[in-house]
């Protein structure tokens, strides 16, 4: 398949494979369907290159002080996101629902005025979002309650300006591993019930493979062929594919992404090594396709831990800052742009003071 071809002449021609083997798709890239289907583009970022930081990265620290726990980072809080993102020259965050007040209800709208106010004061822009749904769930009202979350979460996004909320497929539930369809068709119902929610908000629907019902690009494209609404797109996650290269896969939904998750490994580091994503390669394959948006990042401890270091040693400040280094060296190589330098590492104690009217760690101000 020509990797040049335009997004229209990619969706005409675009192949799916029969549904077999144990998951009920093929996890390889091929097969004989040529149906077209909508399918929604992604938001202009203003130029390739531009960064954004998902949340994510703070997953254990952001959850410190709800739980009480001993703070492992001076990042604590999603304000504290901006104030990093802004230290180190990032040009849009995507905070992830869960790390919200009241999640899954909304948040109270003087809390979002007050975070969207403080990002447009330092620059950043919001470049997604999302929550935690499971649609592959064989119970209709546990999946009733989470297409309750995501529209939750579209009206929250459409507050802070999002244009992008993420949707999960869910895990195989335990007796339908080799029932794929059946699960698919509900998990795409669900969807496109979202969907309709979303348009009326203005705001788009980014399908993520993670893992669950969807490993493969094959996969992902049957869903969204089932989605069929130009409303929902993919959030091309370039360390969810299990598939023999996921170079390959990932080359193949960027007719269809609207965003894109960078990660450390192009393979899922809970139960495998990583296998270090190659930036280069990685980038060339996103600037070839034309895609415009942002290029959101997610480090993660596994990754960390993968490299010899002990459970306890993810230092997310330090994991994310390493990163970007390696990111925007990657990007200088393959743009011929000058490298942006990205500013030393944060050093501070965890427990030191905070800002008592803010909340944020004093060291970040």
């Amino acid at each position: 398949m020509d990797p040049k071809l335009s997004r229209r002449d990619f969706a005409k021609g675009v192949s799916l494979v029969s549904l077999a083997g144990a998951t009920g798709v093929s996890l390889g890239c091929g097969g004989a369907s040529t149906n077209q289907f909508a399918h929604a583009s992604a938001p202009d970022a203003g130029g390739f290159g531009r960064i954004s930081l998902n949340a994510y990265c703070f997953n254990s620290a952001l959850n410190d002080l709800s739980k009480t726990r001993k703070q492992s980072s001076c990042v604590q809080t999603l304000f504290d996101v901006l104030d990093f993102a802004h230290k180190y020259k990032v040009d849009a965050i995507d905070p992830t629902g869960y790390f919200f007040p009241q999640f899954p209800d909304a948040p109270p709208d003087s809390y979002l005025d007050e975070f969207k106010a403080r990002a447009n004061e330092l620059g950043i822009a919001i470049s997604g979002t999302g929550a935690r749904n499971d649609f592959a769930q064989p119970d209709p009202d546990s999946r009733a309650r989470d297409v309750n979350i995501v529209k939750t979460w579209c009206k929250v996004a459409a507050h802070l300006g999002a244009p992008v909320v993420r949707l999960f497929a869910g895990v195989v539930p335990l007796g339908y591993e080799q029932r794929w369809q059946e699960v698919a068709t509900w998990m795409a119902e669900s969807m496109r019930e979202c969907a309709v929610f979303a348009r009326d908000y203005g705001v788009k629907l980014g399908l993520q493979n993670h893992g669950d019902m969807l490993r493969s690009s094959d996969q992902v494209l049957r869903v969204l062929e089932m989605i069929d609404s130009d409303v929902v797109g993919v959030i091309n996650d370039t360390g969810y594919y299990s598939t023999p290269d996921p170079y390959v896969d990932i080359e193949r939904m960027m007719p269809y992404t609207i965003s894109i998750q960078v990660k450390e490994s192009v393979r899922p580091v809970k139960k495998q090594n990583p296998n270090y994503t190659d930036l280069p390669r990685l980038l060339r394959i996103i600037k070839d396709s034309g895609y415009p948006g942002y290029l959101p990042i997610e480090t993660l401890p596994t990754v960390q831990q993968h490299s010899s270091t002990k459970p306890g040693d993810y230092n997310p400040s330090l994991a994310v800052t390493r990163f970007l280094v390696k990111l925007r060296a990657a990007i200088s190589e393959v743009t011929g742009q000058p490298l942006v330098e990205t500013p030393g590492e944060i050093l501070c104690d965890p427990t030191d003071p905070r800002d008592p009217t803010t909340g944020r760690a004093i060291e970040l101000q």
